[in-house]
């Protein structure tokens, strides 16, 4: 017997086959959409150097270097008011861009 003509004995789509691809289309719906919202929650908004309220006359130019884009440094910030840098003390300051993520709730 051949595949063909155990395929016709057994019935092509049956009950079975049916209860099968259904069960299986739901868990993929339902894995397709876990895996597509690390897209979204995982983002990795614009972020600079938390400066302490202590210094928040101080412009931030003055407090974070800007990098070759022009944009603030992400994470290195002057030190006491000189031209060395050195990485973040006090934490980051996020952009609300994307709402809470991720990264801004570690």
């Amino acid at each position: 017997m051949e595949v063909e003509e155990a395929l016709i004995c057994l019935k092509p789509y049956g009950l079975f086959q049916m209860i099968v691809f259904l069960q299986v289309s739901l868990t993929q719906m339902i894995s397709a959409w876990h895996t597509m919202g690390i897209c979204f929650i995982g983002a990795t908004p614009r972020h600079h150097c938390y400066v302490a309220p202590s210094n928040a006359a101080v412009p931030l130019e003055e407090t974070i270097p800007r990098d070759s884009d022009g944009m603030l440094e992400s994470c290195k910030a002057y030190v006491n008011g000189t031209n060395a840098t050195a990485p973040c003390a006090d934490g980051w300051w996020f952009s609300d861009e994307y709402g809470k993520t991720i990264t801004t709730e570690m």
